[in-house]
């Protein structure tokens, strides 16, 4: 079974590099330099090159501030882009199963409930806008795909919440962290590991499609960004001082959500998959950052 993996440079990508060796597939990674999603004619020639019978898409623009100055690049990625790999799947002798990661920005509900995948979207700011854009024209042009909305993900590498508090622990004595945006962090290697039970459950069931859907996924239990942070400087031994502050005293360029509390029961029903709490995904995720260095 040939997978079209896009953007493996990236967090969830690099996560599933990790365990393609133990998955019976032939895998494809590709990241900009070899495949720019975001140019029709390159999609086009590796998916009708490739024919894979699955695409997994990771690539997106993340800068969700930047976002604000860029934002034709942005919906390039992360808007555009889905129409190229819907359309050019579509076009396979047997059109190509499509798993797109989405983001919890694309709710940003006024409540403070928990959030289900049939809750109205409203997205604030380019960065938001464009991921609810990509789901509505991958779900507009494909008859086979899944749409996984996702939050605040961070690996043991890379550009994310944890490496910059680990970086920042061992230099300050204090930082403001803002502590009434509530969700839950996700840690990209548990993504990949719900996607690979995804390409299991496709093989084995023999299936050549499945009909368009959209599943909320993040570790379980929720939080604070301040207490995530506490959480990090305390299990990394750092002495810095979180300072728990509101939105309202960081602004952003990018609106953030306040409530990203995502109801997971869909998916935990439909793919009978337990999802482990963020607090001990982090420990897994630093331990595998110690034995990384």
């Amino acid at each position: 079974m040939n997978i079209l993996v896009t953007g493996s440079n990236g967090q969830v990508g690099k996560a599933m590099r990790r365990i393609a060796d133990t998955l019976p597939y032939d895998f494809l990674f590709t990241e900009k330099s070899t495949l720019d999603i975001s140019n029709q004619v390159e999609v086009e020639q590796a998916i009708l090159g490739f024919k894979p019978k699955i695409i997994i898409n990771c690539a997106a623009y993340t800068a969700v501030d930047r976002a604000e100055e860029e934002q034709e690049k942005c919906f390039e990625i992360n808007a555009y882009a889905l129409d190229y790999i819907a359309r050019s799947a579509q076009q396979l002798e047997t059109p190509a199963f499509i798993i797109h990661l989405s983001s919890d920005y694309v709710y940003h509900p006024e409540h403070e409930d928990m959030i289900s995948e049939d809750e109205v979207c409203h997205p604030k700011g380019v960065y938001a806008l464009s991921k609810r854009d990509g789901e509505e024209r991958l779900l507009a042009a494909s008859r086979s795909c899944m749409i996984i909305r996702t939050s605040w993900v961070y690996d043991e590498k890379g550009h994310n919440f944890v490496n910059t508090m680990d970086r920042l622990g061992g230099q300050k004595e204090s930082l403001n962290v803002v502590n009434d945006q509530i969700g839950s962090p996700t840690y990209a290697r548990d993504i990949a590991a719900f996607i690979a039970h995804i390409l299991q459950r496709f093989d084995q069931e023999n299936r050549v499609s499945w009909t368009p859907r959209i599943f909320n996924y993040s570790n379980e239990g929720f939080t604070n960004w301040a207490e995530f942070a506490q959480e990090i400087m305390h299990k990394l031994g750092h002495n810095c001082e979180i300072l728990p502050i509101p939105t309202a005293a960081y602004p952003t360029p990018a609106k953030r959500p306040l409530n990203s509390r995502m109801d997971k029961s869909l998916v935990k029903t439909t793919f009978d998959v337990e999802i482990r709490h963020w607090k001990e995904a982090l420990e897994a995720c630093l331990q595998h950052k110690k034995t990384a260095k």
